[in-house]
């Protein structure tokens, strides 16, 4: 039977302790994506009584800004998710404490 899902790209990131990673999402277009406005899922685990933040930089050398509310606001210390109805130029996430996993499916 053929795979008839839609996400054609899904991105595992580890973080270590005490460090951040950056994840720059693709380029969107009708040639990778079926639709180029699609929402951004992110699955994040922080290891056991460690942390990790989640920030957001909208343009191209633009300020990071942390996520303000959902699931991923502030210092999540459980394993969550949630969805972004925007791809941003950048997000970067923070291990604190222990290292970290974090899914992404475009």
């Amino acid at each position: 039977m053929p795979d008839n899902r839609t996400v054609k790209n899904t991105f595992l990131l580890s973080v270590p302790d005490g460090t951040s990673k950056i994840f720059y999402p693709p380029p969107r277009n009708h040639a990778n994506t079926p639709n180029p406005q699609a929402h951004l899922l992110l699955g994040v685990s922080p290891g056991s009584g460690g942390t990790l933040t989640t920030e957001v930089q909208i343009t191209e050398g633009g300020a990071w800004r942390p996520i303000m509310s959902g699931n991923l606001a502030g210092a999540v210390a459980v394993a969550t998710m949630d969805i972004m109805l925007f791809t941003p130029h950048a997000l970067r996430f923070t291990a604190a404490a222990t290292a970290a996993t974090v899914e992404i499916a475009l």
